[in-house]
């Protein structure tokens, strides 16, 4: 990992500061049947697994010091997760604001009130006006309980001052069997008194679905969508509406499995439309944070090293280079799967990335080769199979933009990048999660972790650090750290800090799990009731970095 001054020297390497928002996929099951659901195909939303709540515990303490906002389940319906009042009470803990998609079926009175307190932005999945339309595509639903549950909801949410009042919306997935009843719904989100409505696409996955969608009609969406227009400046509403882009438009020409589109962009009569903007309100995240909450996140971030933040964007910028593509996720989202795979995204075909299981970290995965790459491919302006033709890829041109994204780095050449590993191949796309194990195992091969956590990489910034060890004896030596002090923390999985020792002067000093060096008492490593491992973390005290870490069996 490069410092900031030879991030400005060298090329743009890939690696970023932490995301601000996070998809931590809590539950797979769902209490509907939609037929374009992926989920519902393969099975999974009827046995319906649910995300531990110590793999919980254990991502939202490295993700939640950092982000503004986190987004339970979007492949599942977010309001059925087991343990999910124990969640919110994580994010609260860390003044992270949820941003949530949900079906509505199950918005009581009792589920508003246990949303409410950490709700930055709810949007309700309508996908029809009438009763028939609705019901035909959000099967097992009713439309009269998902309209009643938001009208209880909308009216807790006017008692809130608007500053912290939360985004409220719904949310449409346009397809045929909808496409004439879109102006009808943008009319109920006004009565109802919400702030927008979002459209998207259907992504078909089957063949009945290929069928409905308006890439193979795209007359009957550009109606659809002159109509959702007129309804939009007629009620005042905000109204977003994505683009139709080439990916889709491969899937609805394919057949079984992810397809890969072959040209980038979207349909040139169907592009992004977002209108009424000014009528939508800021999401809530600026509220103030409690002095608890401040120095829970202060000393979360001690526990982890990502690449500094972007550099501020300059008055009059130098010319970096004409365009080049990004992508909001890749740039400043993240989504971790039931069990900790990582993923850049929720779009279909998305490779793996990494696994924060315990003791998985995710500083080191979030800038591994897969995540760099990607981003490089992009700003390159020449994707990896999966990005191209997808809406997310979007082309800046402002100048002061590209250096903020790049950190100042200047931009390679597709020419100048390394191959693409095998995982990021477009005959690998959509592989089976056991063959994109193997491909991630082959990409990562020559990586070492370390150098994705540690700032200047191979070495921290102040005292040059290497592992020596095996996996069940790690050793640590500091070199030329004599006049800088470090740290050292025990954790147990789900437990939170276990002991943290005084400040250790860095002159040669070893840890070694055998020996029990630096005089931790065995009685503080057998506090914890539970596990069988701790690990542990070195941290820098001069700037409360991590520089390594590795983990023991309990003594």
């Amino acid at each position: 990992m490069t410092n900031e001054c030879s991030r400005q020297r060298h090329g743009f390497d890939g690696r970023l500061p932490p995301p601000v928002t996070a998809t931590l996929e809590t539950t797979r099951f769902c209490n509907l049947a939609c037929p374009m659901c992926q989920l519902f195909i393969d099975g999974t939303t009827v046995v319906g697994p649910h995300m531990p709540m110590d793999q919980f515990e254990w991502t939202a303490h490295q993700l939640f010091p950092f982000i503004d906002r986190f987004q339970p389940s979007v492949s599942g319906e977010p309001l059925v997760t087991r343990h999910f009042d124990k969640m919110l009470g994580v994010a609260s803990r860390y003044g992270v604001k949820m941003d949530m998609v949900t079906n509505g079926m199950t918005l009581d009175d009792q589920m508003i009130g246990l949303i409410l307190p950490v709700l930055g932005s709810i949007m309700v999945s309508l996908d029809g006006a009438t009763a028939d339309t609705f019901e035909r595509i959000r099967a097992k639903g009713r439309i009269d309980r998902v309209l009643g549950g938001l009208r209880a909801l909308m009216s807790k949410v006017r008692e809130i001052p608007d500053p912290l009042r939360p985004v409220t919306g719904l949310n449409c997935t346009l397809m045929k069997a909808n496409a004439g009843e879109l102006a009808a719904i943008i009319r109920i989100a006004a009565d109802l008194g919400l702030d927008h409505v979002d459209v998207n696409h259907l992504y078909p996955l089957t063949e009945e679905m290929r069928q409905q969608s308006l890439a193979r009609d795209v007359d009957l969406a550009r109606r659809s969508i002159d109509e959702a227009i007129a309804a939009a400046e007629e009620c005042g509403i905000c109204l977003k509406i994505a683009a139709l882009d080439e990916l889709t438009v491969a899937a609805a020409y394919g057949g079984d499995g992810r397809e890969v589109s072959h040209v980038n962009g979207v349909v040139s009569a169907l592009g992004e439309i977002e209108m009424n903007g000014a009528t939508n309100r800021e999401f809530p995240s600026a509220a103030p944070r409690s002095e608890i909450v401040e120095s829970d996140r202060a000393y979360g971030r001690t526990r982890s090293y990502f690449v500094a933040p972007g550099i501020p964007l300059p008055r009059a910028p130098e010319n970096v280079q004409e365009s080049i593509y990004t992508c909001d996720f890749l740039w400043q989202r993240t989504y971790v799967h039931l069990f900790g795979e990582v993923r850049p995204c929720c779009v279909a075909g998305a490779p793996l990335a990494g696994n924060v299981q315990y003791p998985g970290r995710f500083d080191a995965v979030w800038n591994n080769r897969v995540h760099r790459t990607m981003r490089q491919r992009l700003v390159a302006k020449d994707p990896v199979p999966v990005c191209r033709g997808c809406r997310h890829a979007r082309e800046v041109s402002d100048q002061g933009e590209i250096r903020w994204l790049l950190g100042g780095a200047v931009p390679m050449s597709a020419e100048e990048l390394e191959p693409l590993p095998r995982l990021l191949d477009a005959e690998e796309a959509g592989a089976p999660i056991e063959r994109e194990v193997e491909l991630l195992e082959e990409a990562l091969a020559d990586e070492d972790p370390l150098e994705n956590i540690c700032a200047s990489g191979s070495a921290n910034p102040t005292g040059q650090v290497r592992q020596l060890c095996s996996a069940d004896t790690p050793t640590i030596f500091w070199e030329g750290a004599h006049e800088d002090a470090y740290r050292i923390e025990a954790v147990v999985a789900g437990e939170g800090p276990l002991y943290v020792t005084e400040a250790l002067e860095g002159q040669g000093l070893a840890y070694c799990a055998e020996t029990m060096a630096f005089d931790i008492p065995e009685a503080i490593w057998s506090r914890a009731e539970v596990g069988t491992r701790y690990q542990w973390e070195v941290i820098n005290v001069s700037d409360g970095r991590r520089c390594a870490h590795g983990s023991v069996e309990k003594f």
